[in-house]
């Protein structure tokens, strides 16, 4: 099926750099909700890419700010024309320039003065105010925008722009969608945009989908990329695990290569069949009537990553973040489904969002590298996305699923996905509803972010509201 070409959305890399008396200030991360975000926040009126902070008429990449006209690396200022870092100031082509300290002969391209650093293309270098600090002409592209506003930092895309930073103005993003033709390249990468916490001394779980051995299960090489992810982030303590629903984990994740990536990369597979748990309970809880008899291993656990796969499921809609915590309950394989003990007794999914009251994951990365667009949860027709999708709101997670799964599969995906909004579906209803702490309670086109190999990302995420 051809993919539809939307506008792309790229992330512009860029290099901060100090020249003279300009500051390239960093962006902070902060919450979906914080007043950061607001009028005097970042993208506010007040704040960067407002009118008078970074990136403003008066600020940082303004008209007489760092990156401004008369501002350093404007056109009279440091990094300007006639300025340090300019045509004929300190580092330009006569102090500093080609041949002079810093230039091309004396300096070269990595020292001060030089391509890549003070006085050259990446700080008040070639033309009037460089690429990078002071920018190309007056506001650059970096620090201070491209011209006003900008698109990499300080009123860019990260703080009040629209490009990488998706709907919103000002926030940092809820969801990263990265594409790679290394299927963990891009699950470090999206986890990257949200972040993890240190996670030294931290007991890890990871928690895929390894149902069965068939294609409605977490590629390895996404759980690779999140063991990696964590292991960088410090955690040494790394488990694998799940009580498959249709047959033993053990060997799904043997014959899945999953145990073979988690052998390889210092992380231990195990089957939380005949494991200790708990019986549970939370007053919110109501379609759980005598409990959830959750596995001790997950509930224990310091940090908790959350690896579903994209797909649809017969009798629940979808199953992605919220309906794979199942696989944290015992599966009680020897009971009828008319038992209120059996998982698929009564609503599934209010049962699949109140889960979570018990333990909530930390961290979700979903898996909709290939996504079933039809049948499930164990087999049905499959679309290649290519996407992986990073976030700690389940909620968000499961709606920017969704929101793939509508755009890939075109007529072909399953009715109950393909005609009725994500924000609508009852599984996100009743999670929205619990209000669990840090989940989304409102539908609303929230703040994304996208690797520069995911294109269509806009055209994905329109379909989350449309």
């Amino acid at each position: 099926m051809a993919k539809r070409k939307v506008e792309d959305i790229t992330r512009r890399d860029f290099l901060g750099v100090s020249i003279g008396a300009a500051v390239l200030a960093g962006i902070g991360c902060g919450d979906n909700s914080s007043t950061s975000q607001q009028e005097q926040g970042v993208g506010g009126a007040t704040g960067n890419g407002g009118a008078t902070g970074n990136g403003g008429a008066t600020g940082n990449g303004g008209a007489t700010g760092n990156g401004g006209a008369t501002g350093n690396g404007g056109a009279t200022g440091n990094g300007g024309a006639t300025g340090n870092g300019g045509a004929t100031g300190n580092g330009g082509s006569s102090v500093g320039g080609a041949t002079g300290n810093g230039g091309a002969a004396t300096g070269g391209s990595a020292n001060n003065g030089g391509a890549t650093s003070t006085g050259g293309k990446a700080a008040g270098g070639a033309g009037t105010g460089g690429k990078a600090a002071g920018g190309a002409g007056t506001g650059g592209k970096a620090a201070g925008g491209a011209s006003t506003g900008g698109t990499a930092t300080q009123g860019g895309a990260s703080a009040g722009g629209a490009a990488t930073g998706g709907a919103g103005t000002g926030t940092t993003p809820l969801v990263a969608l990265a594409r790679n033709t290394s299927v963990a390249a891009a699950t470090k990468a999206a986890i990257a945009q949200i972040g993890l916490p240190d996670l030294t001394g931290k007991t890890v779980v990871i928690r895929p989908n390894q149902i069965d051995t068939g294609s409605g299960t977490t590629n390895p090489e996404v759980i690779r990329g999140v063991i990696q992810a964590v292991k960088a982030a410090g955690a040494t303590s790394i488990t694998v695990c799940e009580d498959a629903f249709a047959s033993p984990a053990g060997p799904n994740m043997q014959t899945n290569g999953v145990t073979a990536v988690c052998t390889a990369e210092g992380a231990t597979a195990l089957d939380l069949a005949g494991t200790a748990y708990t019986n549970r309970t939370h007053t919110l809880a109501t379609a759980w009537t005598v409990g959830l008899d959750f596995y001790n291993t997950v509930y224990t656990a310091d940090y908790i990553i959350n690896v579903p796969r994209c797909k649809a499921h017969g009798s629940a809609n979808f199953s992605m973040a919220l309906k794979a915590w199942f696989g944290n309950i015992l599966r009680h394989t020897d009971l009828q489904q008319t038992d209120p003990r059996h998982l698929h007794n009564g609503n599934l999914h209010n049962k699949a969002a109140e889960a979570h009251l018990i333990r909530k994951e930390d961290f979700v990365v979903l898996d909709a590298t290939r996504c079933m667009v039809t049948g499930g949860p164990q087999s049905g027709t499959m679309m290649d996305s290519n996407v992986v999708v990073a976030s700690k709101d389940a909620i968000a997670a499961d709606v920017t699923g969704l929101a793939i799964i509508r755009y890939y599969g075109g007529t072909t995906t399953v009715a109950s996905i393909r005609n009725t909004l994500p924000f609508s579906q009852p599984q996100i209803i009743r999670a929205m509803a619990i209000a669990i702490p840090g989940w989304l309670t409102s539908a609303q086109d929230f703040p994304y972010w996208a690797s520069p190999e995911v294109t269509d990302a806009a055209a994905i995420m329109a379909k989350r509201t449309a």
